[in-house]
């Protein structure tokens, strides 16, 4: 008995998730029977162009949608309409059943049911499933997609950066306190530029929080740098050859420092580093406080955003750290759950930094460390470090590296 199309399309739901696994895994299957039928193994790619002179391209992308198993990576790889009814009928040609070739042909149509039922159109559908996916092609989407606003809110902001760097260190603290730790901070803007004049913008603020967000006041650091104080603890031979103008504003509970107005474009691009030192900072798990926390703020649209934190060996408990991306919208609450922004790059582990891990996007890189070492007296064989490389990171968010606190 011959189906009807109602009767083989797949069932649809109100849940994306959901409607996305079932429409691909039809597909898969359809296609994976109709080639068995006929005798050819659907995981070899060059099956089609073997016996049914099949374009190669084509014959990849039917092998695709047949072996992977996450349903988004999967219709990525579905051919148009021409394509599929190339296939199709060199299936027909080889003998295959009305039956299996009609099913394909509706496990496909259900793809674009699919999209006009959650999505409204494929640059929707492209976002919405690259969400929900960690393999590498959501990742190359994404990145795609986020390219996209940074060149949008360069031109609405005025400003952005060719590399956003922060590097944090951790030790047990030098004083010999076991509920304290000394902590360096790395903060560098390479390559800024205004693309608007009279454009000021903030650098960092000085300020911490609790758990629950309250204000928490932390011992002065010094600069890491010891001929610059640590309100502008600039890292000066790190710094471009035309010194970053910089302002600083004080309130009762931070200090925010600022790169003041200056030229627009290529002539007035700069290169500030900053390091400090804070010693003896509170690391003892109390009823504020059960994390212990680095961040990496995502303020000014930059091409390349480079976060690393090593840690010392002895603080086994801390090590891997857990990473996170958030969304500065509600600031207070940037780890709430529904303030997490999917992030699909991986926490890369660079082991020990001596010698350095070859950084291409920041120059001098080892020299940076090499100076927080010698200025420590830490030895760099006693850390571990882990980053995370974002191009094209979203703002106002914030990435953060955490772990529990003893």
């Amino acid at each position: 008995m011959h189906s009807s199309p109602d009767t083989l399309a797949a069932p649809a739901t109100l849940d994306f998730t959901t409607d996305l696994a079932v429409v691909a895994r039809t597909l898969r299957t359809t296609l994976s029977s109709l080639l068995l039928s006929l005798g050819l193994d659907p995981g070899d790619p060059q099956a089609l162009v073997r016996r049914w002179g099949m374009n190669r391209q084509l014959s990849w992308k039917i092998a695709k949608v047949v072996q992977l198993h996450d349903p988004f990576v999967a219709l990525q790889h579905l051919p148009g309409n021409e394509g599929l009814a190339m296939v199709l009928k060199k299936a027909q040609e080889a003998g295959a059943s009305a039956a299996s070739i009609e099913a394909v042909r509706l496990a496909a149509q259900d793809v674009d049911r699919l999209i006009d039922r959650h999505c409204g159109d494929r640059a929707s559908f492209d976002i919405m499933g690259s969400a929900l996916s960690p393999a590498e092609p959501a990742r190359q989407q994404q990145e795609a997609l986020r390219k996209q606003f940074f060149q949008g809110a360069s031109s609405i902001w005025g400003a952005q950066t060719k590399v956003n760097l922060v590097s944090w260190f951790v030790a047990p603290s030098a004083s010999g306190d076991p509920n304290t730790v000394d902590v360096v901070s790395i903060k560098a803007w390479l390559g800024f530029r205004r693309l608007r004049e009279n454009l000021s913008w903030v650098i960092s603020r000085h300020m911490s929080r609790q758990d629950d967000g309250s204000f928490l006041k932390l011992p002065e650091p010094e600069a890491l740098d010891t001929a610059s104080s640590w309100t502008v603890p600039l890292m000066r031979d790190f710094c471009s050859q035309t010194q970053p103008s910089i302002s600083v504003k004080e309130d009762a509970d931070r200090l925010t420092v600022s790169l003041a107005p200056g030229p627009v474009g290529n002539a007035g691009q700069v290169s500030c580093v900053f390091g400090k030192l804070h010693r003896n900072l509170q690391h003892v798990r109390n009823a504020q406080n059960h994390h212990f926390r680095f961040f990496c703020d995502l303020n000014i649209p930059a091409e390349t955003t480079l976060f690393d934190l090593y840690i010392h060996r002895s603080m086994a408990y801390a090590i891997p750290p857990v990473v996170m991306l958030s969304s500065l919208i509600e600031p207070r609450e940037p780890e709430a759950e529904h303030n997490r922004l999917p992030l699909s790059e991986p926490v890369l582990s660079l082991g020990s930094p001596s010698p350095a891990p070859l950084t291409l996007d920041v120059p001098r890189y080892d020299e940076m460390l090499a100076l927080v070492f010698a200025r420590t007296g830490w030895y760099a064989n006693d850390f571990v470090g882990f980053r995370i490389r974002l191009a094209y990171a979203p703002l106002p968010a914030m990435l953060s590296m955490t772990y529990e606190l003893p």
